[in-house]
């Protein structure tokens, strides 16, 4: 998979070239350990590519709010709010959760035994 595929064909706008790069091992082996220990169901072409762009995205946003980082202030029309000064979801718990709903948007993850 390439930078352009996440640019293109994903759409990808939040990742710079090098986070792409960066982040890109990472979430192919969370990916390559599901497959290990689950059934997974392509629910779409190039779902896998699909699925480690969107996996990807998740793993530097974790990065990002970990280190701190993320927005001071969210406003919508007259209505603005402040997120506390340590989010609950940089957790590994979270992560976790969330690269695993990342994948199961191109992938049905089967978990039972197979029948």
């Amino acid at each position: 998979m390439e930078f352009e595929f996440y640019r293109g064909v994903f759409g990808g706008e939040e990742l710079t070239e090098e986070e792409f790069w960066r982040f890109l091992p990472r979430a192919r082996a969370v990916l390559e350990g599901y497959s290990r220990r689950y059934r997974l169901i392509p629910a779409c072409p190039d779902a896998q590519s699909m699925a480690l762009c969107q996996m990807t995205e998740v793993l530097c946003w974790f990065e990002t709010v970990k280190a701190g980082g993320g927005p001071a202030a969210v406003s919508v029309g007259s209505v603005s709010s402040r997120p506390a000064a340590k989010l609950p979801l940089a957790d590994a718990r979270q992560l976790s959760r969330e690269l695993y709903r990342a994948a199961g948007l191109y992938f049905d993850i089967y978990r039972g035994a197979d029948a």
